[in-house]
């Protein structure tokens, strides 16, 4: 008798009696055996279906001139599927392919994630927009009339983008290209949907909601593998320009983000007993038993209402944003003495700087540029400020101490001597760098979990011990220093 590992897909291959590599369970209750065999039936079919999938938008990316009926579509992915299916989905009951097989390749655990499309949401017009274009004889771009072709698209687009007020870099945008190919594709005389009220608003009316239900069909079937993947809610609050509130709620499911719903809170009070309310009937709107783990910011009332959600579902986790858990560390230490301090002195040199018209330009041009401005609620932007001052500490000391701008009538008010009195002495400078050094790590660290490319934790978790280092090295003659800048960073940990 054979004996080999195993994970969960052998085991269930044990419980239902299939499969040549696992040895049929001998005890297994009818109703067991029954259930399993659907899963493992179930699991297959979904193998199939994504594979299917898959088969037909590559068909379509490679041959985008081709119509093909319902009918035929089916006919012409089907034989090349069922000729494919094991290479790209693996033998149902094939050694290896289970859980514990070990045919499979080791994840790229260590390595940079990149910001992507998953598979399964790049649509028809994503296929049309990257698949290559066969180039015509007579219209080429070695072809004089390629050229010229060329020139004249060009000014037409320009002239429109400008027009409407699109900026020029949208025009790379997939969508953008795929409805440019559809339009040639068509050729001359198809009349152009119309966005006026006259004639029904057809871009914003009858193919905006033919585009909704397709993306509401997509949904659909991502639904389905909540029970298989798990959910991950994502709440966020947002204040709009006119001061509206909303609260949208995302899901994370098998490796694909989507929007869920949103909430008009702007009549509410959004404490922790509100939050808890909203975020539980979205949490059984997914179903409890699908959530994994709900995604906040780390505010006071978000932080109480899901710890009331988690005594009811002990089963889900909350996790705060790590972005968010970093700026309200920034905020805390931006409130130390010393950090305060500078920040404000600073600040209220950079706002008389900005308050004339005329100081203003002069300046800018003395610097070569402007400094980065600070955000309210985005702490960490203080620390940026700083840091934009203290790069041009050379040419502000060079520009206050000329005769230029002494000459002027901003020299001789209180703000202009305050600020000549602390920017051209070496210690105000020296504060502003000490301030810069206790937080850059942090900020750095800042800067990789709020970037658009979104990692992992194992990045999250190596990123973090190289912030600790990075601190150790640099105040490895202070320990003072870094055990409190280490105190504030345990929230992290």
């Amino acid at each position: 008798q054979q004996r080999s590992g195993g994970g969960a897909t052998r085991f269930k291959e044990h419980l239902a009696h299939r499969g040549n590599d696992a040895k049929d369970c001998p005890s297994v209750p009818a109703e067991v055996k029954k259930f399993f065999i659907e899963q493992l039936d179930k699991n297959k079919e979904r193998a199939r279906a994504r594979a299917r999938d898959k088969l037909l938008r590559d068909a379509a990316a490679r041959a985008p001139h081709i119509d093909l009926d319902p009918e035929e579509e089916e006919g012409h992915g089907q034989g090349q599927f069922d000729e494919d299916a094991a290479i790209r989905t693996g033998g149902s009951h094939v050694r290896g392919s289970g859980a514990g097989g070990g045919a499979r390749p080791l994840p790229s655990m260590f390595t940079r994630s990149q910001s992507h499309v998953p598979e399964r949401v790049r649509d028809y017009h994503f296929g049309l927009s990257s698949a290559p274009v066969q180039q015509r004889i007579d219209t080429g771009p070695w072809t004089v009339k390629g050229r010229t072709s060329r020139e004249l698209i060009g000014r037409a687009w320009a002239k429109a983008c400008h027009a409407i007020g699109i900026p020029g870099q949208k025009i790379d945008d997939p969508y953008f290209k795929a409805a440019i190919m559809e339009t040639q594709k068509q050729g001359v005389g198809i009349k152009i949907p119309s966005g006026r009220e006259i004639d029904g608003k057809e871009i914003d009316g009858k193919y905006l909601d033919e585009n909704v239900k397709e993306i509401e069909k997509e949904i659909e079937k991502w639904n389905m593998e909540w029970d298989e993947c798990g959910v991950t809610l994502m709440c966020d609050s947002w204040t709009g320009p006119m001061r509206n509130s909303v609260i949208n709620f995302l899901v994370y499911s098998g490796g694909t983000m989507y929007f869920l719903k949103s909430i008009d809170a702007t009549d509410k009070v959004q404490d922790h007993q509100y939050l808890l309310k909203e975020i539980k009937a979205v949490v059984l709107k997914v179903g409890y038993e699908n959530v994994v783990q709900v995604v906040t910011d780390n505010g006071s009332n978000y932080k109480k209402a899901c710890e009331l959600l988690v005594e009811e579902y002990p089963h889900i986790a909350w996790q705060p944003c790590l972005a968010h858990t970093i700026n309200l560390m920034l905020k805390d230490i931006g409130k130390w003495d010393e950090h305060a301090a500078c920040i404000k002195s600073a600040q209220d040199i950079c706002s008389w700087l900005y308050n004339s018209n005329s100081l203003h330009s002069m300046m800018r041009q003395a610097i070569g540029g402007e400094l980065v401005k600070w955000n309210a609620t985005r702490f960490g932007t203080n620390y940026m400020f700083l840091e934009s001052m203290f790069k041009k500490k050379d040419q502000f000391m060079v520009w206050l101490m000329s005769p230029e701008f002494r000459r002027t009538r901003h020299f001789n008010t209180e703000m202009g001597r305050y600020a000549f009195d602390c920017m051209t002495r070496l210690e105000w400078w020296d504060n502003v760098e000490w301030v810069i050094n206790d937080v850059e790590p942090l900020y750095m660290f800042l800067r990789f979990a709020d970037s658009d490319k979104i990692p992992n934790l194992s990045e999250v978790t190596m990123d973090y011990q190289n912030m600790r280092q990075t601190y150790a090295s640099k105040f490895a003659t202070d320990k003072a220093r870094f055990d409190r800048i280490m105190k504030e960073s345990h929230r992290i940990s």
